[in-house]
């Protein structure tokens, strides 16, 4: 992702890509962090940093150093929790097309030929991509 952070602007587009935020530490450090984050957010009346708070994901390492990175990352917890935002986002849209294909089922399509004709005609606004194709052995198929 090319996202340049602009001080002046208030931050959305930023957020709005950012889907947890972890802050790992030994001891107590990590809650020390996440207080201070919120104290600052009341005092400053930030809806950034008020943001980010609800999207924070507390944990333990055994160091502050970089290695702790790989640590965090195998928590089962933190792959649950991190896991579930990427599903939700996918869920969410499975739920958009069943209930479009529901409604109106002309706003749909599916299957190669259909979805190749719609792509000609620039009418795709959210493309979704079955494991099956994707993972596909074929290169020809994944392309």
């Amino acid at each position: 992702m090319d996202t340049h952070f602009n001080p002046k602007d208030n931050g959305d587009a930023l957020l709005s890509s950012i889907k947890a935020v972890v802050i790992g530490s030994p001891g107590h450090y990590r809650e020390k962090m996440f207080d201070h984050m919120k104290e600052t957010a009341e005092k400053k009346k930030s809806p950034l940093f008020k943001e980010l708070i609800s999207k924070a994901i507390l944990t333990h390492c055994s160091s502050g150093f970089k290695h702790s990175l790989n640590e965090i990352m195998q928590n089962k917890e933190i792959k649950e929790k991190i896991s579930d935002l990427a599903c939700f986002s996918e869920s969410k849209q499975l739920e958009v097309f069943f209930e479009t294909l529901r409604t109106a089922d002309d706003k749909v399509c599916y299957g190669f030929n259909s979805v190749k004709y719609a792509l000609d005609y620039g009418a795709i606004e959210t493309l979704l991509i079955s494991d099956h194709l994707f993972r596909a052995k074929n290169t020809s198929i994944r392309k």
